[in-house]
């Protein structure tokens, strides 16, 4: 294949470096608002054998089951989230997606708002909804 010298002129030009990134205000906001959204929801600590081995009928060999299942079923969303785009708005599956996934974080532990017991089917329920979400 043989490209003519204009065209790899106008490639050379429109080649974006990370100081063109950051350069630019909107891109600048989004990575900030990515980075706030992901601290905000990043366990620090590794809670989830340690709260899971209390229960005398879940067995600590299944762990891994438990956090690959969210793996899955996220990747069953994103082969799914191209259909849903041209179903609805991308704005309401935003809502949906953040709702979801408070919801699944309220299935992770005991919580007073909701009254919710700390029960094990409620944790091992919570990880595929938040791949999901």
């Amino acid at each position: 294949m043989h490209l003519d010298a204009d065209v790899i002129d106008k490639r050379k030009r429109k080649s974006i470096s990370v100081c063109t990134l950051f350069s630019s205000p909107k891109i600048v906001f989004c990575l900030i608002t990515m980075f706030l959204g992901t601290f905000n929801i990043v366990f620090w600590g590794s809670w989830l054998s340690d709260d899971l081995s209390n229960y005398p009928a879940f067995n600590e060999d299944y762990l891994g089951y438990v956090i690959g299942s969210q793996s899955f079923t996220y990747l069953f969303g994103c082969l799914l989230l191209p259909y849903t785009c041209e179903a609805a708005p991308r704005r309401l599956l935003f809502v949906i997606a953040c709702a979801g996934f408070g919801i699944s974080c309220f299935f992770l532990g005991p919580s007073k708002l909701l009254d919710l017991p700390q029960n094990m089917w409620f944790i091992l329920a919570a990880f595929p909804l938040m791949g999901i979400f």
